[in-house]
């Protein structure tokens, strides 16, 4: 496998990393300041079509 190849297999194993680690939920402050989202991000994109 060439040079191109194989950077491109390192940076999906990255990116593989990546999307198993566990998030941690960070808006819980802003929901208490501001209240819960009215909409969700699927209403959002069909109101924008």
């Amino acid at each position: 496998m060439g040079l191109f190849g194989e950077k491109y297999h390192y940076l999906a194993k990255i990116i593989e990393a990546l999307n198993e680690y566990p998030e941690r939920f960070e808006g819980e402050q802003a929901w208490q300041e501001l209240g819960r989202p009215t909409i969700t991000l699927p209403e959002y994109a069909q109101q924008a079509v």
